[in-house]
């Protein structure tokens, strides 16, 4: 759920996108109750300089630093904040959060984001690199207006949630600091202990159950590898011990994550392990930060992720006639398509999960993900996980709705006219509800310890597809579960 259109509230229909997507979290994800959460997740933005030290265009992405921010204006520009923009914000994204507590939502996710500016030359840096104090007021350069981090993203979505939650002080509201701000958290983490208090003060003043922390890209803590730093730009050891007691100050972190499921399997029992990104993380924690991420769970810190999906494509955008191959789709997760159809005339259809083995291995893909996500013996258990409900990682067509019109608080949705799966959709529902999965693989995803090229030459007459008709891109290990789903049809490419 994206950037300030999104929340403006209609008043010919009394709704919003964001109240739509909200309708359809409800209706598609599983009926909300005790065990559901909800996220949101409003979009500010920021322009950006290279620090001064830097010897090439690559040093964005280690450092930069922010120089103004931004915030989306109803034709989908970025524009300088105003005070009448935060008010609006403020009254329309409360509208949005209350339609989730009066759907049965008791659990609130917030999480602001951040992003470069994408219009600004040289873009884009990503923000995990963002340094900045989120305390210190930047000066716009046209209004000439004072805005912090804190007084433009933090407060205001404070404020919308206390008016969308009125007395109801049985609402649990988790707050995220941020996603994916790497450099910033371990640069500046007295500043960061320091808004996490008040954040903190802020959710006890209105409700009883909050949590507040931050949440990191899971392989780049530092905002990229902490041991690429110069010497000069490495995170410094008293930076260090100021980010060890912010982490003690916050009630939760947690991380993006996609997981690689090539690396999963130990390769000599061939067991699924916890997702790598995840083992990552706590890897770093300990290597340079200096805390271990089993000691803040045993101090009751909640542990979550931030954001999963699987993306489907060979790199960042498909081109509607590549696909990766077995072993990409297994290691990139993060990979994905932004937009249904591209923009050619007529559009071209751009689905990576347009394939029968791609549809198959996503299946597989996500029964895995929701298994792990029961298992709370585990020592990476996680406490909560959010889809990324974006383009082709959007199994449920959360934020962009299916083309052929669907209605918001439609439990189904159309395969052929949006990302969505809905079977996979009931395999979620039915994590949701009561937390089962379904016990067998639908196929074991072929990871380095077993993996075998698939032989296209060899097909087999069985269900409902004659051998002619089955595609060639139909790997064998895919062929139990393609041949068994009359519904995904024959004719695919």
């Amino acid at each position: 759920m994206f950037g300030w259109p999104d929340w403006k509230l209609d008043p010919a229909s009394n709704s919003s996108k964001c109240i739509e997507q909200v309708k359809r979290v409800a209706s598609r994800l599983g009926a909300p109750s005790s065990r559901s959460s909800i996220k949101f997740a409003p979009y500010f933005f920021y322009t950006w300089a290279m620090p001064a030290n830097a010897q090439t265009n690559e040093d964005k992405h280690f450092r930069h630093s922010v120089v103004q921010w931004l915030v989306r204006d109803a034709s989908y520009a970025q524009v300088e904040p105003t005070a009448a923009h935060v008010a609006s914000f403020t009254a329309d994204f409360a509208q949005c959060v209350a339609a989730a507590v009066s759907l049965g939502f008791a659990n609130i996710y917030l999480n602001p984001m951040i992003d470069a500016d994408y219009k600004q030359p040289d873009c884009c840096p990503w923000r995990n690199a963002a340094e900045f104090d989120p305390t210190v007021n930047l000066i716009g350069s046209t209004t000439k207006l004072p805005w912090s981090y804190e007084s433009l993203v933090l407060r205001p979505t404070l404020a919308a949630a206390k008016a969308a939650v009125g007395s109801n002080r049985n609402i649990s509201i988790s707050f995220g600091l941020g996603a994916e701000l790497g450099r910033t958290f371990t640069v500046f983490g007295a500043q960061w202990a320091g808004v996490t208090k008040r954040v903190q003060a802020a959710l006890a003043a209105i409700v009883d159950s909050y949590a507040v922390g931050p949440q990191f890209d899971p392989t780049k803590l530092c905002g990229n590898y902490c041991d690429a730093y110069s010497p000069a730009t490495r995170v410094t050891t008293a930076q260090w011990a100021a980010f060890r007691a912010f982490l003690q100050v916050a009630d939760m972190l947690g991380t993006s994550n996609y997981p690689n499921v090539w690396e999963r399997y130990n390769a000599s029992t061939k067991a699924l392990d916890a997702p790598q990104s995840l083992r990552n993380f706590a890897s770093q924690l300990q290597q340079f930060g200096g805390v271990s991420l089993a000691s803040l769970r045993a101090a009751g810190k909640g542990f979550i992720s931030n954001e999963i999906g699987l993306g489907g494509c060979r790199d960042f955008g498909c081109d509607g006639t590549t696909t990766p191959d077995i072993i990409e789709l297994s290691k990139n997760a993060f990979n994905g398509q932004g937009s249904y159809e591209d923009y050619s005339s007529p559009p071209k259809l751009v689905d990576p999960f347009r394939y029968l083995w791609t549809k198959a291995f996503r299946m597989e893909w996500w029964r895995q993900q929701l298994a792990f996500m029961r298992d709370s013996s585990h020592e990476l258990a996680v406490d909560a996980v959010y889809l990324w409900p974006v383009g082709s990682w959007d199994v449920a067509a959360i934020y962009h709705p299916d083309s052929k019109g669907q209605s918001p608080d439609a439990v189904g949705c159309d395969p052929k006219a949006s990302f969505c799966d809905p079977e996979l959709l009931a395999m979620m529902r039915n994590f949701n509800r009561a937390g089962l999965v379904p016990a067998r693989p639908f196929f074991n995803l072929p990871g380095p310890a077993y993996y075998t090229p698939p032989n296209f030459r060899r097909r087999r007459q069985a269900g409902p597809c004659l051998p002619a008709q089955l595609p060639d891109n139909v790997p064998d290990w895919a062929l139990p579960l393609v041949l068994s789903r009359p519904q995904w049809g024959c004719d695919e490419l």
